[in-house]
């Protein structure tokens, strides 16, 4: 007994291990190449998506916004907001309590409630069923490769000197948010309302840059800010 859950565990240890802090197979970076990065939003639509989203307008941005089920069930004309604003909606989930998901037959559930190309995990937990059933589902997962660490108790100014201090071409993930925000920008790649993800690359200066619309169904998602 104690043998059998003791490789459980190491089986739940290894699939978080490679495929959330690893990101072997997801879709978590864009081409280095290019001067651009995709700004990518979680957990909403909430209270500040309306004004995220006329930040965006007013910069001319696109993002992609991971929507969690039980939110966008609540405030649909946000959902509506956002698609007729031309942004991106992807699959967040149903829920957003990622400990919930350690139960396969929730974590199925939770994965097959919306319809979208693209899923991102709550904190980009991965079980050994997670990548199985996105691939059932017809969903690719999504993550990200630069976090805004919005959860610091630190002024804006400060979160946005640390993700400039990181950011280069190909960037996935999303912005600075407060709690209660749509996180989804908080994760550099595709998310929007706040920060961005997984474990940075090598520190670089950014390059200055206004953010400039673009984006591409065929190739992720979008939000692309391009550099100058």
């Amino acid at each position: 007994m104690e043998l059998a859950l003791g490789l459980v565990l190491l089986l739940y240890g290894l699939s978080d291990i490679l495929f959330r802090f690893l990101g072997l197979g997801a879709y978590a970076r864009g081409s280095r190449r290019e001067p651009k990065v995709a700004l990518t939003f979680d957990d909403g639509p909430s209270e500040t998506t309306e004004a995220l989203l006329a930040l965006l307008k007013a910069h001319g941005v696109k993002a992609t916004f991971f929507l969690t089920g039980e939110r966008a069930k609540k405030r649909p004309d946000l959902v509506e907001k956002i698609r007729e604003a031309g942004h991106q909606i992807e699959d967040h989930g149903q829920i957003h309590q990622a400990w919930k998901l350690l139960l396969p037959w929730v974590e199925w559930r939770h994965m097959a409630e919306n319809p979208a190309r693209y899923y991102r995990p709550p904190h980009g937990l991965h079980t050994p069923f997670t990548r199985p059933f996105a691939r059932i589902l017809g969903k690719r997962v999504a993550l990200w490769d630069l976090e805004s660490k919005d959860w610091l108790d630190l002024p804006p100014e400060a979160l946005a000197e640390r993700l400039l201090y990181y950011l280069r071409p190909g960037k996935r993930g999303p912005p600075p948010r407060r709690p209660g925000e749509d996180p989804g920008a908080s994760k550099a790649g595709p998310p929007q309302d706040a920060g961005a993800g997984l474990p940075a690359g090598h520190p670089r200066r950014a390059l200055p840059y206004t953010p400039r619309a673009s984006s591409s169904p065929d190739q992720g998602p979008s939000g692309v800010q391009r550099a100058v």
